[in-house]
């Protein structure tokens, strides 16, 4: 945790009926602050107050093209106990480098320029690993992010762990 950093508080309690919407609505702004500070890099806090806590990672791709193992940034959010515990991103060269299609440019704002100079999958997945070992994935839209993911692993010749993800639009 970076003290000159913000922090987002989400509160809610367990027992209540619409406990279900609220964590819908945790999941959609954890998603929203992952792709709002991807591009400026910064580590963010979230601290959840409730009585029972869910140990997860948050995770968010973005891609040059329509191909799924085009991955040009990744971000991470390790969630233990209810406290953020590690944020992690990373621009990522894609294969497709350096096309990037137009379409994509427009959804994320990544350009080639901004990946040029950065690691390729391959060279950072150990460290992503490492924060997602164990931990259920949680994404918006996580078969996309799924998928992506597994692209990548497949392509470059990684192990394809079982994995175990929830996706914040299907809850």
């Amino acid at each position: 945790n970076h003290p000159s950093l913000p922090k987002k508080f989400i509160e809610f309690e367990v027992g209540t009926h619409d406990d279900l919407a609220k964590f819908q609505h945790f999941t959609d702004e954890m998603s929203e602050i992952l792709k709002k500070n991807l591009h400026l890099k910064n580590i963010l806090s979230i601290k959840i107050q409730k009585q029972f806590m869910i140990d997860f990672c948050a995770i968010d791709f973005e891609t040059a093209t329509h191909e799924r193992n085009s991955a040009c940034e990744m971000g991470i959010c390790v969630v233990e106990n209810g406290e953020i515990v590690k944020t992690q991103t990373w621009l990522i060269k894609p294969p497709s480098f350096p096309y990037f299609h137009p379409r994509n440019i427009d959804v994320h704002g990544i350009v080639p320029e901004d990946v040029q100079d950065a690691p390729t999958f391959e060279d950072i997945w150990h460290e992503a690993e490492n924060l997602m070992y164990g931990n259920l994935m949680i994404a918006h839209n996580a078969a996309f992010d799924a998928g992506v993911l597994r692209s990548c692993l497949e392509y470059y010749g990684f192990f394809k762990p079982k994995m175990e993800y929830l996706c914040s639009i299907q809850i």
